[in-house]
């Protein structure tokens, strides 16, 4: 992308560039952030921009890896997209491709610079300016570049402020020797928005007749569920398809906040209170699209979903050419980012609600807010870091034989080089590391374990709180006018601040970050790559040029090392805060407990140590589990042809490419070996055409690309309905499905032999037993031993997604046609046009091997009918754990219902992608006046479209008999006899349309003080046609059409001046 097409579509950024891509989806068209960094495409290939339906681009700067976003204040307005898998290019690249700039260089000449200043309709402005300046004439120079921008988006409290700060000296002694060196900070304080419209969950209430409101007199959050259902059922049938039981169980309570940020009441848990129904079943509630009810132009996450990033770089880059055509270059690179997220409201969960309760859940004080909106979420919130090292040294040489004339012009022009690339890259992740409670207090219908207090038990579920904040609607408007959350504090803020009173009337203390004294909610994942390469690249060209050949290979020594607590049940444990001594230590395993080494107490629920704490004593050093050790090799292969001349037509091309072991980081596959993770093979083939002297441009290139190893973000399986009920656990995640099913059998294995439950509650384990059903030879017993040593659900969530992966692959095959045209002067035209198909495969393998493993005996244990139960006595066999929503759902319910979810797996292999745009075109012209009154004046405008997409399947009915050759769902024991399974239909998929986006641009050029300022102004308009129809999302199959839906950004009108000089 050039600079003349960035002006044209006003983008400064790499981000706002990619909207114009070929064939590259950015992160606003079918993506919505969460609390994972990895959502917003920071560290994961598989989230964020994905090109051709694969991976996002990796993003580099003078080839050298980078999270740091790219942008034009320090790198020239130029970026290079090169799709498909490439490991020859300085390093190996994603199977979707790379994204590459360069650092601007210091002018060693004279004096120059550059500042530019935006300013949009939505309030945004944003400034920069880049300096260069010579301090020894044509030896020694200096470049400062700065940028602030305040960047706020069309919904209230949405955007972003960011600065960054950029240096680069160059020493240049000889015309053949130069040192280059760059220090880079940033920084980025986010308010995030949910890409889909406002969830639905007024609709059913909304109508009603009477719209009916519950009176919960005398009911409190210790009330039993009978209790409750006596009051809600006596109330009419109305209420109750309107509404339904409110049941908190994963937090200590709700901190509610009105309309002025006051609090109505204290802190309480708000179980045994109603909460308005959803509409139809399914995984997402469906959009609002009727703006009676909210508007289509507004958020109401506002300014709750928060991010912060920060970064430094630094490094330098030496060039010599110390004899005549032989070049060596070398360079260092260390990166740190840094990400942290705090949600009081996520985007997975808009739902907008109503208050139907005429009492606080007292069951005593009249709810001041009655009838009033609400959202409601857990307080969530997640912390990164990233340290990246990287250094190459290379040797290159040119050679041309054919100018020496005679037989030597046979033996063609060459290019080589050979270059080592050596790399450590260090990932700390705390993901859903909660906001949490560390002060001690009393909340009615939660009880503490006795002995238990903040310090010692800061993991607990319980030490959790939810958010609710009540908002104006259009018919139910305060005056203030405010439909959206205002948080209460931001993530950059103070960390440990008080958020309320308990029902006791002490303060509530909570931390929202690192700085707990009581340590961190979830232990530290990832680990610590490195890496090793030696590669060579040879490029030769024969018969003046008809004839090019590309060759090149890397090979790789590469390892990766998990942080303790990731390994197996026998390898160390992550240090955990004993509050006995107020330090950190590193727990043992006395038997079946685990203790603390000091003074022999149990570790029991006790925080995690943060990584900071745990970096900042060298834990890089002793904290790492035992290395993994691969051996990789990457190719590269390639032929163009001109059999005319090489400025003549056709020109053919063919490449074939390849890239291994690319992932920064891994995780488990069941047998407890590493994954490897986003490898890739491209092989490339096509033509290119000029005419009338290059005044026109044709490109035609076909591709096949592999992603191998898609570490997330793959098949999204609808959530699968309970069968005799639901137990509130997952049953959509083939890893957690399989965990939930062994632990439960483990316990059952163990409690027919002799074992007895602990107590009657969920998740209570089994004491003693002398079969737990573990075949030694078991391939998966390192999944199984694990699983075993599981204490509980509240602990096992966050542990088991981090440690575990489930993978899959892709297969795109598409066609990309490119023009490239200036017809006359002045007048430029790009245009683009690409079809791309995305299959998967290979999906979830391994935990479909787990599944066909241990079936026959998990049936065995969920048929029978005389299983020991929590509570004495027998009955069937039951799930490890229930949600309070349902304590009664059986093992085999659970299994026939997670079995709906291994269906659609396998019905996807080999399907279409959901959200796979088929055909992408873009269309940019702009039109230079070059004389006259008029000349520096250009104008024109871009036409962006997006062809029809899967959101969604309708479902089908299958009779189980016809499963009978599958050898998972065709079980014996799996299904009764003679029924029949719903599950999703992906032969009759649901689809989104296309949409169509322009934009238009009027600019003017012009040279000012004698031509010593270069000014350039331009108004760009984006959806100059302020389309508003909206843009469907996902559907679902009870509906059998979209349901969710994204509000089109409306148009938006955009100021740039610059002025270089």
């Amino acid at each position: 992308m050039t600079s003349e097409f960035l002006d044209d579509i006003g983008a400064l950024t790499l981000d706002e560039a990619l909207r114009y891509s070929m064939n590259i989806e950015s992160n606003d068209e079918n993506f919505s952030p969460g609390t994972d960094p990895n959502t917003n495409g920071v560290f994961s290939s598989a989230y964020g921009s994905r090109t051709r339906g694969l991976s996002r681009s990796n993003n580099t700067h003078d080839f050298f890896e980078t999270n740091v976003p790219l942008d034009t204040y320090n790198t020239g307005k130029r970026f290079t997209l090169v799709s498909g898998s490439n490991a020859i290019l300085f390093g190996a690249g994603f199977a979707g491709g790379t994204n590459d700039v360069a650092f601007d260089r210091p002018d060693l000449r004279k004096f120059s610079g550059n500042t530019t200043l935006r300013a949009d309709s939505n309030g945004s402005l944003r400034a920069s300016v880049n300096l260069s300046q010579p301090l020894l004439r044509n030896v020694l120079g200096l470049r400062v570049a700065g940028l602030r921008a305040d960047e706020r988006d069309y919904r209230e409290g949405v955007g972003s402020k960011t600065d960054r700060l950029y240096t680069s000296l160059l020493y240049q002694p000889t015309r053949r020797i130069a040192l280059r060196g760059w220090l880079e900070k940033y920084e980025s304080r986010q308010h995030n928005a949910a890409n889909t419209l406002v969830a639905d969950r007024v609709s059913p209430w909304l109508a009603t007749a009477g719209r009916p409101y519950f009176n919960n007199a005398g009911l409190t959050s210790a009330s039993t569920a009978a209790q409750f259902n006596a009051a809600f059922n006596a109330q009419g049938a109305a209420l109750a398809g309107a509404a339904e039981r409110f049941n908190n169980v994963a937090s200590a309570g709700t901190v509610v906040f009105n309309l002025d940020g006051t609090q109505p009441t204290a802190i309480r848990n708000w179980t045994n209170t109603v909460t308005s129904r959803r509409p139809l079943d399914g995984t997402q509630d469906p959009s609002i699209v009727d703006p009676a009810v909210y508007p289509l132009d507004r958020s109401v996450i506002g300014n709750a979903m928060q991010r912060r990033w920060r970064a430094s770089i630094h490094g330098f880059v030496f060039e010599a050419n110390p004899w005549r055509d032989i070049y060596v270059e070398g360079g260092y690179n260390r990166e740190v980012f840094d990400t942290r997220s705090l949600s009081f409201l996520s985007g997975n969960n808009t739902d907008l609600r109503v208050d139907l309760n005429r009492f606080l859940p007292d069951g005593v004080t009249p709810n001041p807010n009655l009838g009033r909106y609400y959202v409601e979420d857990d307080i969530t919130g997640s912390m990164w870091r990233n340290h990246r090292t990287e250094r190459r040294l290379q040797v290159a040489f040119a050679q041309d034989l054919a100018k020496r004339g005679g037989l030597w012009r046979w033996l063609g022009t060459h290019q080589g080089a050979v270059m080592y690339t050596g790399g450590t890259n260090m990932r700390v992740q705390q993901n859903n590391n909660n906001a949490r409670i560390i002060s001690d207090n009393t909340f009615q219908g939660i009880t503490y374990p006795a002995g238990t207090n903040a310090a010692n038990d800061t993991t607990r579920n319980t030490r959790r709180l939810r958010a609710r904040f009540y908002l104006d609607t259009p018919q139910n408007n305060s005056g203030r006018g405010q439909f959206e959350v205002r948080a209460p504090f931001n993530l950059w803020d103070a960390e440990t601040r008080v958020i309320g009173k308990d029902s006791a009337g002490r303060d509530v203390v909570i931390n929202s970050g690192m700085s707990s004294p009581y340590g961190a909610q979830v232990m530290t994942s990832n680990g610590k790559k490195q890496e090793d390469a030696l590669q060579y690249g040879l490029q030769s060209s024969f018969f003046q040029g008809r004839l090019n050949l590309t060759f090149g290979e890397r090979f790789s020594d590469a390892s990766f090392a998990p942080w303790v607590g990731q390994g197996g049940t026998n390898s160390r444990l992550p240090r955990r805060y004993n509050a006995a001594t107020g330090q950190y230590e590193e727990p043992v395993r006395n038997g079946a407990a685990i203790v603390f080494p000091s003074n022999g107490r149990a570790v029991g629920n006790a925080g995690f140590e943060p990584w900071d704490a745990m970096l900042s004593r060298g834990g890089e050093f002793d904290s790492l589990e035992a290395a993994t050790k691969y051996s990789v090799t990457s190719r590269m292969k390639g032929v163009v042809l001109h059999p005319l001349g090489r400025n003549a037509i056709p020109s053919l091309h063919y490449t074939e490419s390849s890239s291994a072991f690319v992932a920064d980081f891994t995780r488990k596959s069941p047998t407890g070996a590493e994954a490897q993770l986003d490898d890739g093979t491209t092989r490339e083939y096509g033509l290119s055409l000029r005419f009338l002297e290059d005044k026109i441009v044709l490109r035609v290139n076909a591709y096949e690309s592999i992603y191998l190893g898609v570490s997330g973000g793959g098949v999204s399986v609808p959530n699968p309905p309970a069968v005799g009920g639901n137990s509130g656990m997952d049953r959509a995640d083939i890893r957690w499905t399989t965990i939930h099913i062994e632990k439960s059998v483990q316990n059952y294995n163990l409690a027919k032999s002799g074992g007895r439950y602990e107590s009657a509650a969920a998740g209570a384990p089994v004491l003693g037993g002398t079969n737990n059903g573990i075949d030694p030879a078991s391939p998966f017993r390192f999944l199984q031993d694990d699983v075993l040593a599981w204490p509980s659900e509240g602990a096992a969530g966050p542990a088991f997604s981090l440690k575990y992966i489930t993978s899959s692959d892709r297969i795109a095959k598409g066609v990309e046609y490119r023009i490239i045209a200036n017809p006359v002067r002045g007048w430029s035209v790009s245009a683009s046009l690409a079809k791309n198909n995305t299959r998967s495969a290979n999906i979830a393998a391994e935990w479909f091997g787990v599944i066909g493993y241990r079936l026959k005996d998990w049936l065995a244990a969920a048929n029978d009918p005389a299983a020991p139960q929590r509570a004495g006595g027998t009955g069937p066999a039951q799930l490890h754990f229930n949600a309070a929503a349902n304590a009664n759902e059986t093992l085999l319910a659970y299994m026939r219902s997670a079995a709906l979810g291994w269906a659609f797996l396998r019905e996807s292999e080999g399907r279409a992608n959901n959200q796979e745009v088929e055909w992408r075109g873009n269309l940019t012209s702009s039109y230079r006046i070059q004389n006259g009154l008029l000349k520096g004046l250009r104008f024109g405008g871009s036409v962006r479209y997006r062809g029809d997409r899967i959101l969604g399947y309708r479902d089908k009915t299958v009779a189980t008999a016809d499963l009978a050759n599958d050898p998972i769902l065709g079980a014996p024991g799996l299904f009764p006899a003679g029924s029949s399974i719903t599950i999703a239909d992906v032969t009759r998929p649901i689809m989104g349309g296309s949409s169509i986006g322009t934009d238009a641009v009027i600019g003017y050029t012009a040279s000012l003080f004698q031509r010593r300022i270069r000014w350039n102004v331009a108004l760009n308009v984006r959806n100059v046609l302020n389309d508003d129809k909206l843009i469907a999302q996902s559907g679902l199959s009870t509906a059998g059409a979209p349901v969710v839906f994204q509000y089109p950004e409306p148009r938006v009108f955009l100021l740039t001046n610059s002025f270089d000089f």
